[in-house]
C-alpha cells in the first residue's frame, strides 16, 4: 500500500521501481524512518533513498533491489540519510522478530498510541500469519487496538 499525493516521494518512488522490476519476489529487508517524508525532494532525495536501501543491503547481505524504504514525516525535506546509514550496524545487531512495539511506537508522529494488529489464517491448507503496525491519529482505539 502506498500513499497517493501529487508532489512525489523518493521511498515511494524507489518502492514502485522495485516491486514493478521484481514482481515482490525476494524482497529481504524495510527500512523505516520517521521525522522525514523525503517527499518532494527530487534526485537529491532519490539518491538519498538509493544510499539508505545501498547501507541496509550491505548489513543484510543482499543487494539494495531487495530492501524497502518507507519514510514518515516533513515533507519537502531532503532526509539526512547519513543520520540512518551511520547506524544501521547498530540496528541490525538489535533486530529480533518480537519487537513489533517498538517498530510501532518508533513510527508515531502526531498519533497518541501506537497501533497495530496480528492475525492467523489457514490459506490452501498454509497456516499464514499476518503482522501490521499503522500510523494516523485519525485511527481510534475503537477501530484500531493498540498492539
Amino acid at each position: 500500500m502506498f500513499t497517493r499525493h501529487g508532489v512525489g516521494s523518493a521511498p515511494v518512488d524507489w518502492c514502485q521501481q522495485k516491486l514493478a522490476a521484481s514482481g515482490g519476489a525476494n524482497l529481504r529487508g524495510l527500512v523505516v524512518n520517521a521525522g522525514c517524508a523525503n517527499s518532494f525532494t527530487g534526485k537529491p532525495g532519490a539518491a538519498a533513498a538509493a544510499r539508505v536501501a545501498a547501507a541496509a543491503a550491505r548489513q543484510l547481505g543482499c543487494r539494495a533491489d531487495q530492501v524497502m524504504l518507507a519514510s514518515t514525516g516533513v515533507i519537502g525535506v531532503l532526509l539526512p540519510d547519513q543520520q540512518i546509514t551511520g547506524r544501521l550496524g547498530d540496528i541490525a545487531a538489535g533486530l529480533a522478530a518480537d519487537n513489533w512495539l517498538a517498530a510501532a511506537s518508533a513510527i508515531m508522529t502526531t498519533d497518541t498510541f501506537p497501533k497495530g494488529a496480528y492475525a492467523e489464517a489457514e490459506i490452501d491448507g498454509v497456516k499464514v500469519a499476518i503482522g501490521g503496525i499503522a500510523k494516523g491519529s485519525g485511527i481510534s482505539r475503537q477501530t484500531w487496538p493498540p498492539c
